[in-house]
């Protein structure tokens, strides 16, 4: 099942962002994220969080809108919003899950956001981060991916720890069965040349960054 998580970030809709929409069975704000939802005219099925950046105003709406399941957690918590919607999104069945609005001039928010897939308790999920000018995505080994319909694009690889056996087909540059240590540039600024473009590895996590129109 695929889920979208909106979080609280400044950012303008993705132009690609309705056809996730319409593929997925679960929209969830996290905290201020439901104002981003709301703001591009979606309606949120779930928010939860401290309610710290939700405008008050939106969430008496959803507190009164019995379509709408509102969760709220203290303020002095251990997990971000987004970790509580993640965990929401698993409970009910999610598989697939998309993060909207989770980048911008929050650094260490945008890193934590990143980061926060490679947790063990994340490992049977599919994790993606769309932006208007990106699309971030991590992989994990043993688990083939696709990239479809991207020609001509720049991706770079970014190894989250070694990463062993790294097959690329289909791009400028591609590998086989390399390694690529923790911190490597290698992966960077590759360019995808045929549709679908392939990826596997046997070890390690993987980020892959995709430039371009979102």
């Amino acid at each position: 099942m695929k889920v979208v998580i909106f979080l609280n970030s400044a950012t303008t809709r993705p132009q690609t962002l309705d056809l996730h929409v319409q593929d997925a069975k679960l929209l969830i704000g996290a905290d201020g994220g439901a104002n981003l939802c709301s703001e591009w005219g979606l309606k949120a099925d779930i928010v939860i969080g401290d309610f710290d950046s939700i405008k008050p105003d939106l969430l008496q709406l959803c507190k009164n809108d019995p379509a709408v399941e509102v969760f709220q957690h203290p303020t002095r918590k251990d997990q971000t919003d987004l970790e509580l919607a993640m965990d929401l999104a698993i409970a009910r069945g999610g598989k697939e899950i998309l993060l909207a609005g989770a980048l911008g001039h929050r650094w260490d928010m945008s890193l934590a956001t990143l980061l926060i897939g490679t947790q063990e308790k994340y490992q049977q999920i599919s994790l993606s981060i769309i932006d208007p000018d990106c699309l971030i995505s991590l992989h994990r080994p043993g688990i083939p991916y696709s990239f479809h319909d991207l020609v001509g694009k720049t991706v770079s690889f970014l190894p989250l720890g070694e990463i062993s056996g790294l097959y690329l087909e289909g791009f400028e540059y591609d590998l086989e069965g390399d390694t690529l240590p923790c911190g490597s540039s290698r992966g960077v600024s590759n360019i995808i040349n045929s549709s679908p473009a392939s990826l596997h590895f046997s070890e390690g996590l993987l980020v892959s960054v995709i430039l371009g129109a979102f």
